[in-house]
C-alpha cells in the first residue's frame, strides 16, 4: 500500500518498501479519468505544411461537433501566407470584414478562401489563431482570425457554406515557400 499521496487528487505515491495494491491503481485511474473529462479544451490534432506539399488537413469526420462550443486553431510558420477552407469548399461562401494594418476592408464577399495567417517574415516568421464557432442560425460558421506577421491583421465574419455541426474537415493551403505547424483544439460546451 502507498505511503504517500499527491496533493491535488490524492493519487498514490509508492516508496521502494511499499507494496502495490491493485485497488490503488484502479482508484487512481478513476480519479484521473474524471479529472480529464472535466477539462473543457482538448487537442484534436496537429499537422504541418511542408515546402513540398503546401497543404495541411484536419479530418473531423469522427468528431462530435454538437458537443463543442468552438474550434481553436493555432499556427506558426515562415515563408508566406496560408488560406483556410472548410469541407474543401471553393465556392466562396464567406462574408468577412478585414482589418489590415491601418486599412479596413469591409465585406470581402468575393474571396473564395480567406487568408488565415501571414507568415511572410523571413527573420522571425509569424503566428496566429483562428476561432470557428456556431452562429445563431441553422447554418453558418462564425470566424475570428488574428494574424501577426509583417503586420497585424484581424478578420471576422461568417462562412455560410455549412453549419458548424457539419464541419468534417479543415484544409490549410500555403503559398509557395510556406512552412508551418498547426494545432487544432476543441472547446466543449
Amino acid at each position: 500500500m502507498a505511503s504517500n499521496y499527491t496533493t491535488n487528487y490524492q493519487l498514490p505515491l509508492w516508496q521502494p518498501e511499499d507494496d502495490f495494491v491493485r485497488t490503488e491503481f484502479n482508484d487512481a485511474h478513476e480519479k484521473i479519468d474524471g479529472a480529464i473529462a472535466g477539462v473543457p479544451v482538448f487537442k484534436i490534432g496537429a499537422t504541418e505544411i511542408g515546402l513540398e506539399s503546401g497543404l495541411a488537413q484536419f479530418d473531423l469526420s469522427g468528431t462530435d461537433m454538437s458537443g463543442l462550443s468552438c474550434l481553436l486553431l493555432m499556427g506558426s510558420g515562415s515563408g508566406g501566407s496560408t488560406r483556410l477552407t472548410i469541407n474543401g469548399d471553393t465556392e466562396g461562401h464567406y462574408r468577412l470584414h478585414r482589418y489590415w494594418g491601418a486599412h479596413d476592408y469591409d465585406n470581402l464577399s468575393a474571396q473564395v478562401n480567406f487568408m488565415l495567417f501571414n507568415f511572410d517574415i523571413s527573420e522571425t516568421g509569424g503566428c496566429g489563431r483562428a476561432i470557428l464557432y456556431p452562429t445563431g442560425g441553422a447554418s453558418g460558421v462564425g470566424a475570428e482570425i488574428v494574424s501577426i506577421g509583417p503586420y497585424t491583421e484581424r478578420m471576422y465574419g461568417i462562412y455560410s457554406g455549412t453549419a458548424f455541426q457539419q464541419i468534417s474537415s479543415i484544409q490549410i493551403k500555403g503559398t509557395a515557400g510556406t512552412s508551418g505547424r498547426f494545432i487544432l483544439y476543441g472547446v466543449k460546451k
